[in-house]
């Protein structure tokens, strides 16, 4: 239970770091932007939907450089849990769980809006689909992907857009979802399927869930539950899940865990089509890097991002352990000698790879890209002498192993005296 009171702590000491603007608005202005530590803050008053606004807006890593289109993640509940869906959304992104997002919080002081079945539930579901939509998509690169994470009141809300605009989201996340006291037996899924039937082409996904000992927000979500299983809407992917807290007589927040494992859930095609290819012969079958870049491609159509091949270095492990120069060649060309963002073991290890089948000019290249990156290191030294000394150029292979030295005594390195013997016996 500790790791959970010490990361809502942490979460409490960013948001309170991150000073989001306040900025007092007339009526119907347009939304004033302003600059925050976490991406960009634009601020809404609406004459027809009560109090001030804030949507915060966090661009994934990359989005300046690149002209990719992104997928969006709307999270509602934004000015308790925006600064928490940007740091997990951004790690399940960097280790390859879920594609790079847009993330947006959506702020307002008041509940009455994030509830199910109202009238104010309307008019918010009016303002995003007129207002919050219209301004992120005009604004930013966005893919036709849309997420939507809420939580209590917000995940309430959440049901009341599924059934009412299920084509407002393509997937929806509400953890331990909290109705307002409206009774089950008023909550229909009998429409949701009659929009299915108009439009067979629209698909949707879910994942919602509690903590066990939640209550009864368990039993509003055991109840939508078994009324989803009744209705079984047919182009409804959906999911539910009781999780167990660490400590039972502690009642957690569940955006922290279901959020994360719903998200898991939802883009786990995504992470099942990364490509990992173990078998060179395979490789050639399926069409070897047409295929790759083909796959990518369609990857990026469906979740947005890049087309870039994201696999490349366990293809090349396939390649070296294969000891297959061809293949091994056409793969490091997609790299274009950019090398830096990969794990600098590896990239030694290709550039041997190159020295041991007889490519020394290739491998010295290596080697000199990685010492623009990674200065000093003695085995780039070391390894680029001995493709000098292969080649017969013995005047720069003496000079390399003079660096490799020179390296060696400041760094009181071990391997001192055997770069000594090398030297000595080009020497000789």
């Amino acid at each position: 239970m500790k790791k959970y009171f010490l990361l809502i702590f942490i979460l409490l000491l960013v948001e309170v770091n991150n000073g989001f603007a306040q900025t007092t608005l007339k009526d119907d202005s347009d939304p004033v932007v302003s600059e925050a530590k976490i991406g960009t803050t634009y601020t809404f008053q609406k004459k027809n939907i009560h109090g001030q606004w804030k949507l915060n807006v966090n661009l994934p890593k990359g989005y300046a450089g690149s002209t990719d289109k992104y997928p969006v993640v709307y999270v509602l509940h934004g000015n308790f849990y925006f600064n928490f869906a940007v740091g997990d959304l951004q790690r399940l992104a960097d280790s390859g769980e879920m594609p790079k997002a847009i993330i947006v919080g959506v702020s307002n002081e008041s509940n009455a809006y994030f509830s199910f079945g109202t009238k104010k539930s309307d008019q918010f579901l009016d303002f995003i689909n007129e207002e919050v939509f219209p301004l992120v998509e005009s604004n930013y690169r966005t893919h036709q992907d849309r997420t939507v994470l809420g939580w209590h009141y917000t995940s309430g809300f959440i049901f009341h857009a599924l059934i009412n605009k299920p084509e407002m989201f393509n997937n929806y996340l509400p953890a331990s979802p909290y109705l307002g006291g409206i009774e089950l037996s008023e909550i229909k899924f009998d429409g949701l399927n009659q929009i299915y039937n108009d439009n067979p082409s629209l698909k949707n996904s879910m994942f919602f869930g509690v903590m066990d000992n939640e209550r009864t927000v368990k039993d509003a979500a055991l109840g939508l539950d078994s009324l989803l299983k009744l209705a079984d809407p047919k182009n409804l992917d959906w999911q539910f899940n009781i999780l167990k807290p660490d400590d039972e007589n502690v009642i957690e927040v569940s955006v922290y865990r279901l959020w994360t494992t719903g998200l898991n859930k939802l883009y786990a095609d995504y992470k099942n089509d990364e490509l990992a290819i173990a078998v060179i012969d395979t490789y050639k079958a399926m069409g070897g890097m047409s295929f790759v870049k083909n796959h990518y491609v369609k990857r990026a159509e469906k979740y947005g991002g890049s087309s870039q091949i994201a696999g490349i270095w366990s293809l090349l492990r396939m390649a070296t352990n294969a000891n297959d120069v061809l293949v091994f060649e056409e793969l490091i060309a997609e790299l274009n000698g950019e090398y830096q963002d990969l794990n600098l073991n590896s990239v030694l290890s290709y550039a041997r790879f190159y020295a041991l089948n007889g490519k020394y000019d290739e491998a010295i290249a290596m080697y000199k890209n990685i010492d623009k990156y990674h200065p000093n290191l003695i085995s780039v030294h070391d390894g680029m002498g001995q493709s000098y000394l292969s080649l017969g150029d013995k005047e720069e292979a003496i000079a390399t192993y003079q660096i490799a030295i020179e390296l060696a005594k400041v760094q009181s390195d071990s391997r001192l005296e055997e770069l000594k013997s090398k030297l000595h016996t080009i020497d000789n």
